[in-house]
């Protein structure tokens, strides 16, 4: 095959469309190219950036502080895998046994795709995650009740786009499709879609027969499509009252600061465990399900502010800002110092994740994109609790590295970080989520679409709650899991 524009397309019908070519889209290509299957990947963007492509993303926001919605996510061959880290790491046990009124929200449990982490890292190319024999630490002794975990890396893998050549160019069986902008579907029975239909920039359409149809857009892009559908089509009655809602980014905090007695934070979190793979740690507070009503689930970094070594300063310039040390840090500092070393004051940057809500929501525009489609319209909600509970778990993370005689933590002002400064962009999460029912949800346990037959999501936007964790990990070992559901005959 050859990477064809809607125009160039040989064949109208497959066994399997996937929509979107990001980590979703890759990995369940990638299984599904170990079948007989007629495959079709549709990339709405070209083999590079282009500003025509990028616009179709653009939308409105409301609400708590959000980034650009054309930010972190890329409409291009490969997805947003072209401007994320790279960064791997599962999601947590507690956070498939969350609850909400007494229902567990994850209608599957952490053993079920614990397997699929570990085919993820293989497909990656970062190896089994849970295989790492000597991870980074970041202090110098164990802290009761706080984790310290690492994420993985391979900046050789990491750009998804470098493996559609050998994905496939070697296989008669697979095609992939640029500038298909998925406008339409249409259904040869009530509940079973039988063409998708595409457009390039130059609006030549084409429609696709499809016997079975996965949606692999990312976490916006999915629900936007899902959307505009369900306007149109009353087959998506029986998810419309969930769909768009409980969207969860990463709440991004970067305020406060730990001022550490000399020697307790080690000189490097990150270590190559290869030389294509690097793992760099990060620490979380351990809680129970039962302490969900207290805390959030948070992913902890650590930035140091300002270096002194005897008796002489010099800045250390941290991934994200420099501040001068405050008034109450320099007192601070004096006052953990010994009379050979200083101690040393680090930023934290924290992501936490969020209880879901229905305040926090997806919905249509009126303005239209260049193919008719509307656009998003986004608003950021985060409950008053949770601001609590982010403020409990500063509070608990300071105790806790007091008692140790780590140092001291200057938590600084949360509800004033949260007012005023850009907390959502991110990890996008929720509005189609995974559901043991249409009546709390959109998909079920294998992520098909309740009330269709044969269309199946695989993006960040199944998930029921977030995590401390970058969903990307996740991602994939659910698109693994996927393909091999849908290689299963019985669909």
């Amino acid at each position: 095959m050859k990477y064809y524009d809607p125009l160039e397309l040989k064949k109208n019908s497959y066994d399997i469309v996937i929509i979107g070519s990001g980590a979703a889209g890759t990995a369940l290509a990638s299984t599904l190219s170990k079948s007989n299957k007629k495959i079709l990947i549709l990339e709405a963007g070209k083999q590079e950036w282009k500003e025509e492509s990028q616009e179709i993303y653009s939308g409105y926001t409301s609400g708590y502080n959000h980034g650009d919605l054309q930010d972190v996510r890329i409409r291009q061959l490969g997805g947003s895998t072209n401007c994320w880290g790279g960064a791997c790491v599962p999601f947590d046990p507690v956070d498939f046994e969350l609850t909400e009124n007494g229902r567990q929200l994850w209608p599957i449990k952490y053993d079920e795709i614990r397997p699929y982490y570990v085919d993820a890292g293989d497909f990656y190319g970062i190896g089994d995650y849970f295989d790492v024999k000597k991870p980074p630490q970041i202090f110098r002794q164990k802290i009761t009740n706080l984790s310290q975990k690492y994420w993985l890396v391979n900046d050789d893998k990491k750009l998804f786009i470098e493996r559609y050549d050998k994905l496939v160019l070697n296989n008669n069986l697979i095609d992939l499709c640029l500038c298909a902008n998925v406008t339409d579907i249409k259904f040869e029975s009530f509940n079973k879609i039988s063409t998708v239909i595409i457009e390039n920039y130059d609006q030549y359409e084409v429609k696709i027969k499809a016997d079975k149809v996965v949606l692999a857009a990312g976490g916006l892009e999915t629900t936007r499509l899902l959307l505009n559908w369900s306007e149109k089509y009353k087959v998506f009655d029986k998810i419309a009252k969930n769909l768009g809602l409980y969207y969860s980014p990463h709440i991004d905090i970067r305020t406060g600061s730990l001022i550490a007695f000399p020697g307790q934070v080690l000189e490097s979190d990150s270590i190559p465990l290869n030389a294509q793979t690097l793992a760099t740690g990060f620490f979380t507070l351990d809680f129970k399900q039962e302490d969900q009503q207290k805390f959030l689930n948070s992913q902890w970094t650590l930035h140091r502010k300002k270096k002194i070594i005897r008796g002489r300063r010099f800045w250390k310039w941290p991934r994200y800002f420099v501040n001068e040390m405050s008034e109450k840090e320099t007192k601070l500092i004096k006052y953990l110092s010994t009379e050979s070393e200083d101690g040393e004051v680090y930023d934290f940057v924290v992501m936490f994740d969020q209880t879901p809500t229905s305040e926090s929501v997806i919905t249509l525009s009126n303005e239209t994109d260049r193919f008719n489609l509307k656009k998003i319209k986004l608003h950021f909600h985060i409950k008053n609790s949770d601001v609590d509970k982010i403020k409990n778990t500063y509070l608990e993370v300071a105790r806790l590295f007091g008692k140790a005689n780590v140092g001291r933590v200057n938590i600084g002002n949360v509800t004033d970080y949260l007012n005023h400064n850009e907390i959502g962009n991110s990890h996008h999460t929720g509005t189609v989520r995974m559901a043991q029912s249409p009546e709390f949800g959109c998909v079920d346990h294998n992520l098909k679409i309740f009330g269709v037959d044969n269309l199946w999501v695989c993006s960040s936007s199944v998930f029921p709650t977030p995590s401390q964790a970058n969903p990307t990990f996740t991602i994939m070992a659910l698109a693994l899991r996927l393909g091999k559901e849908l290689l299963n005959e019985n669909y």
